[in-house]
């Protein structure tokens, strides 16, 4: 059972739970609606994710330069550089890599949603989380299938289609949790 302060935090979290779902649906028809600007964004956001990853790894490197892990610290850190650095700028072939890599995560995030619906399964809309799950192992392989030709607007599509879906399941399971906090609250 739960006492009236646990119900109330209880709501507020899924609130904010609904509020994210609400935000990856508008995320993913932005990525639909426009394929090519998404794939472009997130190549760009991945890059520079790589170079601040550097710096900081460099940073950290430099910190602990006394440890006999220094030098592959820093190969590390020097790696990332690298590797922001190249997908800055080229961003084209960056995205196509990038699609390869994404459809690798939404095949394993969609393996991971089946296998989350299945341990939910007696609570209220778990089919969201295995339909979720199957929408994105099917475009985990869709990715592969089509790439390297389609890969730029096949990556802003399918993340698109991958965000919308989610979202959509993140906010059904949040909005029938909810219903069960309140029917909880008014039995007692």
């Amino acid at each position: 059972m739960l006492n009236s302060e646990e119900a109330t935090d209880l709501k507020k979290g899924l609130n904010w739970t609904v509020a994210l779902g609400i935000v990856l649906v508008l995320m993913g028809l932005a990525a639909i609606i426009s394929p090519f600007v998404a794939a472009v964004f997130v190549t760009i956001i991945l890059g520079w994710l790589f170079v601040v990853a550097g710096i900081l790894r460099g940073i950290e490197a430099l910190r602990n330069r006394r440890q006999r892990s220094f030098i592959w610290q820093l190969l590390i850190s020097i790696l990332y550089l690298i590797l922001g650095i190249l997908v800055l700028t080229n961003l084209f072939r960056g995205a196509v890599v990038l699609s390869l890599w994404i459809g690798i995560f939404i095949f394993i995030q969609g393996i991971f949603e089946v296998i989350l619906a299945f341990q939910i399964r007696p609570s209220g809309n778990w089919i969201w989380v295995l339909l979720s799950g199957l929408i994105n192992l099917i475009l985990g392989i869709l990715i592969w299938s089509k790439w390297p030709v389609g890969a730029i607007w096949m990556l802003g599509i399918l993340v698109g289609i991958s965000l919308l879906t989610t979202g959509i399941s993140v906010m059904m399971f949040a909005i029938a949790a909810r219903h069960v906090v309140r029917e909880a609250t008014l039995d007692q």
